[in-house]
């Protein structure tokens, strides 16, 4: 998921999102007005922060049902650092 339009560009080959299935999905919500208020509170600390829970990338279909049965508050990120890669 990509969120946001002020700079910055993604490059990627193009076999995997084939391959994989790989889905690329775009958001674009408010305006730049928007954007500076929400600076703006979370500068004075008006903002709770959202939530984030690490879970192991081997944990990601369970990840999903938790997602789907609504029991996630806030964020889930998947740590691939622990994942093997084939030589």
């Amino acid at each position: 998921m990509l969120v946001g339009l002020y700079g910055g560009e993604l490059a990627h080959p193009l076999p995997p999102i084939a391959q994989r299935a790989i889905g690329i999905v775009g958001s674009y919500v408010g305006n730049l007005r928007e954007l500076k208020e929400v600076v703006a509170l979370a500068k004075k600390g008006k903002l709770k922060p959202i939530p984030v829970e690490t879970r192991a990338a081997d944990q990601a279909s369970r990840a999903l049902e938790d997602l789907k049965a609504g029991k996630v508050l806030g964020r889930v990120v998947l740590d691939f650092g622990s994942v093997i890669t084939a030589p």
